[in-house]
């Protein structure tokens, strides 16, 4: 769903956000990615390639920052534009989510 709402952002807010010093905090020198579906990927890819215009010298972001910025946008969304990203992950084949039960610790 966070990668589903970075994907309706403009490139150059995307490009601007990945600019600010406090976020590359978040990475290291290495990536793994376990557990990602291919249209996970396809999505994350595609943003990178949109941005790499607006970013210094034409470097494309790591899929490692795309992923953290769409997690830290989760924040700032407005409740609407998150459930129509929820839909859309749904409509592209995300699995639906579990169904809350009585040990469930979240609350």
């Amino acid at each position: 769903m966070a990668i589903e709402h970075l994907n309706t952002l403009p490139p150059s807010i995307i490009a601007d956000q990945l600019k600010e010093p406090e976020l590359a905090g978040f990475g290291g020198n290495e990536e793994h990615h376990v557990g990602a579906s291919h249209q996970l990927w396809n999505i994350a890819t595609s943003i990178t390639e949109r941005v790499q215009g607006h970013m210094a010298e034409g470097r494309a972001p790591t899929l490692g920052m795309i992923y953290i910025l769409a997690l830290r946008q989760i924040t700032t969304a407005d409740q609407s534009a998150l459930l129509r990203a929820f839909d859309r992950a749904l409509q592209s084949g995300a699995r639906t989510p579990a169904i809350r039960d009585t040990h469930d610790l979240a609350g």
